[in-house]
């Protein structure tokens, strides 16, 4: 019988810009999808402890207030139904840092979170205002393996 190799982990930045990537503006006083990513078939995504995570968010005008603004990541089943909370809710002030190593967001897992292909993630968005998607990005970096996880 021939052993069976465990799935190389390769680092994974997802951005707006991924071509799986729907984006939809954010409602005011809504909890908001503003990007969608379905995982592709033969990958997977793995979510650790340690993981960064920042973002920049505009309203129609400007970038939004430090302290009004809301940020979380969810991990959702392919119908979208079954919904798992893996970022946040954090205030928009601890994730608009894309560059220190000591101020930009990392994820605080329990244990890795696999997220399988047909899967998603969801940066969901709550502020006072409505959020332009086409003006505001972000930059989650973690690890891909190709299937099976």
């Amino acid at each position: 019988m021939q052993a069976v190799e465990a799935p190389t982990k390769v680092p994974f930045t997802l951005t707006q810009d991924d071509g799986n990537i729907t984006e939809a503006d954010g409602t005011a006083n809504l909890w908001s999808d503003l990007w969608k990513y379905q995982v592709p078939e033969g990958t997977g995504i793995i979510l650790e402890t340690g993981n960064t995570f920042a973002c920049y968010l505009e309203d129609a005008a400007a970038e939004i207030g430090d302290d009004t603004g809301y940020v979380k990541i969810e991990h959702r089943d392919p119908s979208g139904q079954d919904k798992i909370n893996v970022f946040g809710a954090a205030i928009y002030l601890r994730v608009k840092d894309f560059q220190s190593q000591y101020k930009i967001a990392k994820l605080r897992l329990d244990k890795p979170v696999m997220v399988y292909p047909k899967q998603w993630l969801v940066v969901m968005v709550y502020d006072d205002g409505a959020i332009d998607a086409s003006d505001s990005y972000f930059e989650l970096k973690t690890s891909k393996v190709a299937s099976p996880l």
